[in-house]
């Protein structure tokens, strides 16, 4: 993935951060980073690189001129289309011969730490969802 991403000038963080915002856009950097389990100063910069090479944008929010909405741009949209299928397709490549029962236990563990560390931490962090049947 990360060769993939590096002559688009981006990281594995700016991975985390775009996917999230491909799912949802046009909320807040403190939802974001909610979202993602990240901290606001750790995004900053992150978000900062996405927003010059044209991957988000940032606007007030119309309604709360107080709020900045991150966003993707048309620019970001044509990055998931790039991207997405290369990461599916990593994901086949990762589950190749491990049988659907195994997989089905492992999400299921998966979402259990997913909750303990949500209690943990006190907020809920989001795991990536896929179809691991596809």
């Amino acid at each position: 993935m990360q060769e993939q991403m590096r002559p688009k000038g981006l990281g594995y963080s700016h991975w985390i951060f775009l996917r999230s915002l491909w799912i949802e856009d046009e909320i807040t950097q403190r939802e974001l980073c909610k979202r993602i389990g990240s901290t606001e100063p750790a995004a900053v910069i992150a978000l900062s690189q996405l927003e010059r090479t044209g991957y988000i944008q940032r606007t007030r929010n119309k309604t709360d001129m107080r709020q900045i909405l991150l966003s993707v741009t048309p620019k970001g949209t044509q990055l998931r289309d790039e991207l997405l299928p290369f990461a599916f397709e990593l994901i086949k490549w990762g589950i190749k011969d491990i049988p659907k029962s195994e997989l089905e236990t492992f999400k299921s563990v998966l979402k259990r730490i997913e909750g303990n560390m949500a209690l943990v931490f006190g907020r809920q962090v989001e795991i990536p969802q896929g179809n691991l049947d596809d």
